[in-house]
């Protein structure tokens, strides 16, 4: 005879009130704007140009499925490493990225960054509110668009010059999360 045991699955729901989580340890990621290596001669005018960034993922947490904030914010720095001015002339939009299974599919905007212009070999941070925010351990980029200024020599552009982006956090205040 053969006995077969079946355990029954269960949930534990505990309610602590607001709670402190850690702050999401700051991830950056890079790209070179693709530039050959080039001297640009005194009065040569290097023209403007446009690129794009593709869309990038990344794990805040392993730890949690959602976690709701009350309070925190995401901080952004954008540190442009090349010899021209950039501007991005749209927003740097952050999401959910939860597509499996479909029926918890989670894609909404948690942050939307706005830069503006960022001098040659400078950075800029800018911060999102997530109070109200659902945040989930799986985040995705959209694509940008970066421009950069015309400029007139003499300097020179490096193969290896880019732009890096660093996301983090300031102390997040949940009010519920699942694990």
């Amino acid at each position: 005879d053969t006995l077969k045991a079946v355990p029954r699955s269960s949930a534990q729901q505990v309610s602590v009130g607001k709670f402190g989580i850690d702050t999401i340890t700051a991830q950056t990621f890079s790209f070179s704007a693709g530039f050959p290596n080039t001297n640009v001669p005194n009065g040569i005018t290097f023209p403007a140009s446009s690129f794009r960034v593709d869309s990038v993922s990344m794990s805040v947490s392993g730890q949690f499925d959602y976690v709701a904030i009350d309070t925190g914010s995401l901080r952004l720095t954008i540190t442009n490493n090349l010899p021209l001015d950039i501007s991005l002339p749209g927003s740097f939009v952050l999401k959910n990225n939860v597509t499996f299974p479909a029926a918890q599919t989670d894609t909404a905007t948690v942050a939307s960054f706005g830069f503006g212009t960022i001098l040659q070999g400078q950075s800029k941070t800018v911060s999102s509110n997530l109070s109200g925010k659902i945040l989930r351990g799986a985040l995705k980029t959209d694509s940008i668009r970066i421009n950069t200024a015309a400029r007139t020599g003499p300097f020179t552009i490096s193969s290896t010059d880019g732009i890096s982006f660093t996301i983090g956090s300031t102390s997040l205040l949940a009010d519920s999360a699942a694990a």
